[in-house]
């Protein structure tokens, strides 16, 4: 809240007005009518053009933080780190929260890149749906967000700028970093470009360059012409209708999470500058004790005069009572809890391309302003002053300023909730904080593999096949590979064109994983050599896995040393491959081997081997035993389990991660991603074999280019798996669908959330969930209409698919 006193000189001489560097009254250009002197190129403008000591300022970008979301402990840390770096820039600053002009179609264009729409035309119709479907859901604008903050210095010379700023460089980016903010420098053109981004709607896109000495660049972001006749507004261009309103009020008790959202959350163009004085602490001490001087001689005087009276009864008047109640707990705020003093003025400009709309616009914002107790109104008759004050550069040519301590100050907070919206990213859904779309771009996390978990019904299967699926195959040349317990994702992957490969006993599906590619035969020593050495890793765990209560020692990996050795050097020394080697072309040469062996103990060892291979050569498991009849080059391959008997799932499993190694090698070779996307990773990791391999393709893969995603139901038996609890820490990207309580509390013990958030971690809306995107934390709309061409292709309820089936028969009859 503001002092309830009028500062004195001292006080208000905190606050001072800079030189507007024009050569003579009035601006003879729109050049004049901005208060920068000069420009330079790593963004340091000279706003002053004194002889001795000028004023130079930086402006710097930084990004929002899930502020709104935060528990009230949360809420008064962040407020307190806040408060330490407005007490840490003893120069004058600005803080801006602007709402710039962007072309929502052509940006969502520009970011959302189909690159196989040719190949998949229904993914990218479904696409397209839900992405307008998203956008009027979330009642997107044709506006970004964009934070800066504004630092200015007086000193002798540039060079002297340039060193300060460099300073206050580190130590504000580490401070913002403590908040879970960014904040970045801006050079000189993307400053001019956020100016010109107001003013011109970014009509102009002519580059701005600081390259051509003879060439002015502040020239490319000031308007052409300015006409500031009227007393509340100006037109910039002959059609730019812009006024500037200013706090000339502030009640007590101003809500620090809503206040400023509130003026900001806006449909048209506008920004909000808080331009801030600091207070010398010595000047600020001395204003209370006098003020608190006055207050207390008054007092005294109004009890003689009382008492002259007869009156003293009555008491001290409860006005002179609060202030002196108010003036002692200023000092001793700024005694007990080293606060600081500053002067600040609350600065909005808005736009229009009418007059009436503006006056609506202004009459909108006095009314969100009084609502939230800030009493605004338009600067008279100084309305290019206040623009220049407003905008994100040092000067101040008005000066409506009041005197508040810092921990009040913090109560125009610029943040509110955090937005991923990111080039090349997928389209996930609608935050449901800020309500703008969420498009994310995994291969930009430190850490890409992610980690889906949601109860049955909660609609984890539809956001995998949403997300993870259909955008991978339309907005990239990644490989997407599926491990599908359940045969869930059968369906989709036939409506895409991809390789389903069901290990269904006796399916007649065969993927022989000994098989010599030509590149290999025709490679040289060393190649055929690491091949050989990739199938005899291979082999020897399988064989092992196959072997169900015998302990696998140095004798069997012997023996399947020599027995693959032998198949591979016969098969190279061939001029060409007149028959691939298999599995059962393994278990007749260990046959072959246990037949000339004279060694009882090798015998018996090679006869070990030869049982443990007949189920899956001569059994119901062949599906290895013979050449391969499916396509293993499709980019989307999907491998279903879910027929899979218990004593056979480890050896196959083992098979299914060895053609995925290979395909992950070939395709880092070709600087090509591949993404392993594991269903109910629970069911999977239930073997103890099974979890360690997923494990290590989570650790590995990634130098490959490789993004695993993991999905499953039961987040509580799943975390305590410590394999799996691994790979959950090693995940960049987390969904959390609907938890039962019980796994709401498991989830606590290794995600840290706000009381707001884990709320929602509970809920009936399908569709609903908890994004982590790296450290931010989004709540996350993923819901998609039932009118959407994809919905019955990645819809998998049951019941309504039944209802929809008995209301087409019906319809038909």
């Amino acid at each position: 809240m503001a002092f309830s006193f009028n500062p004195n000189k001292n006080f208000t001489d905190s606050a001072k007005k800079t030189d507007w560097p024009m050569k003579g009254k009035y601006p003879e250009s729109t050049r004049e009518a901005f208060a920068i002197a000069e420009g330079h190129e790593d963004g340091i403008f000279q706003i002053e053009t004194n002889k001795n000591v000028c004023l130079y300022d930086r402006t710097y970008l930084f990004t929002d933080i899930n502020y709104y979301n935060m528990d009230n402990s949360e809420k008064k840390s962040i407020l307190k780190q806040l408060i330490t770096i407005l007490n840490y820039m003893g120069a004058d600053y600005k803080i801006t929260i602007s709402n710039e002009y962007m072309d929502l179609e052509k940006f969502l264009e520009e970011i959302f890149q189909a690159e196989h729409k040719d190949d998949y035309p229904s993914i990218n119709t479904g696409m397209q749906q839900w992405m307008k479907e998203l956008i009027s859901r979330a009642e997107m604008k044709n506006l970004q967000k964009v934070l800066y903050l504004t630092i200015t210095t007086r000193t002798t010379s540039y060079e002297e700028a340039q060193s300060y700023f460099l300073g206050m460089d580190n130590q504000l980016i580490r401070m913002f970093k403590i908040m879970g903010s960014v904040l970045v420098p801006l050079n000189g053109a993307q400053r001019l470009e956020s100016i010109r981004k107001f003013i011109t709607l970014d009509e102009d896109e002519t580059e701005i360059s600081f390259d051509n000495p003879f060439d002015d660049p502040i020239l490319y972001a000031v308007p052409v012409d300015i006409d500031a006749s009227e007393q509340n507004f100006m037109v910039f261009n002959g059609n730019r209708y812009v006024s500037v309103l200013f706090a000339k009020s502030v009640g007590r008790g101003v809500d620090e999470g809503e206040a400023i959202r509130e003026l900001t959350n806006v449909s048209y163009p506008s920004f909000l500058t808080l331009d801030v004085a600091p207070v010398d602490k010595e000047v600020l001490i001395n204003k209370l004790e006098h003020a608190h001087t006055i207050n207390e001689k008054n007092i005294s005087d109004e009890i003689d005069s009382k008492r002259e009276k007869g009156k003293l009864m009555a008491g001290i008047s409860y006005s002179r009572m609060k202030k002196k109640e108010e003036l002692e707990d200023y000092l001793d705020q700024v005694d007990t809890n080293d606060e600081e003093g500053a002067l600040a003025s609350l600065l909005i400009v808005v736009s229009a391309f009418s007059e009436e709309d503006l006056a609506d616009r202004v009459d909108d914002l006095i009314r969100k302003g009084k609502e939230k107790k800030i009493i605004l109104d338009t600067y008279n008759y100084v309305q290019l002053k206040a623009f220049n004050t407003a905008l994100p550069i040092g000067a101040r040519l008005v000066d409506y300023m009041r005197a508040y301590l810092t921990s009040s100050l913090a109560a125009f907070q610029p943040f509110f909730a955090q937005d991923v919206i990111e080039p090349g990213g997928a389209i996930m859904g609608r935050n449901r904080t800020t309500n703008h779309i969420v498009m994310a771009n995994r291969k930009g996390l430190a850490s890409p593999h992610g980690f889906i978990s949601g109860a049955t019904g909660s609609g984890k299967s539809y956001l995998i096949k949403e997300t993870e699926v259909s955008q991978t195959l339309l907005l990239t040349d990644d490989d997407m590979i599926c491990i599908d317990p359940q045969n869930e994702l059968e369906a989709v992957c036939v409506a895409f064109h991809g390789t389903y490969i069901d290990f269904t006993p006796q399916s007649q599906v065969y993927l022989n994983p000994m098989a010599v590619p030509q590149s290999v035969f025709k490679g040289n020593q060393k190649v055929q050599n690491q091949f050989v050495a990739d199938v005899l890793g291979w082999a020897n765990s399988f064989c092992e896995s196959a072997m169900s209560g015998v302990i696998y020692t140095s004798d069997h990996r012997s023996a399947i040393s020599r027995c693959i050795r032998g198949i591979y050097e016969e098969l190279f020394a061939a001029p060409m491959i007149s028959q691939q080697p298999n599995l059962l072309t393994l278990r007749v040469r260990i046959a072959q081997e246990e037949k000339i062996c004279e060694n009882k103990s090798d015998r018996e060892c090679l006869h070990q081997l030869y049982n443990a291979l007949d189920e899956y050569t001569e059994g119901v498991y062949d599906m290895f035993a013979h050449d391969t009849n499916i396509d293993m080059d499709n980019r989307f391959i999907v491998f279903g389990l879910r027929n899979v008997e218990e004593d056979a799932w480890q050896p196959i499993m083992i098979t299914v991660m060895f053609f995925l190694s290979n395909r992950m090698e070939y395709n880092g070779e070709c600087q090509r991603a591949t993404r392993l996307l594991v269903d109910e990773a629970q069911v999977v990791t239930q073997n103890e074999s099974s979890a360690k391999i997923l494990l290590k393709a989570a650790l590995t893969f990634r130098k490959f280019g490789g993004l695993c995603t993991f999905a499953l139901q039961n987040l509580t038996r799943a975390l305590e798996l410590p394999d799996l609890r691994d790979m959950f820490q090693n995940c960049g990207y987390k969904a959390f669908l609907d938890q039962g309580g019980v796994d709401r509390m498991k989830l606590a013990e290794i995600q840290e959330f706000s009381a707001k958030e884990y709320e929602d971690l509970s809920t009936s809306e399908k569709g609903y969930c908890i994004m982590v995107w790296n450290k931010m934390v989004v709540k996350l709309d993923a819901q998609m209409s039932k009118d959407n061409i994809l919905y019955d292709v990645f819809n998998t309820d049951f019941h309504e698919k039944a209802e929809k089936e008995r209301m087409l028969l019906n319809s038909a009859e």
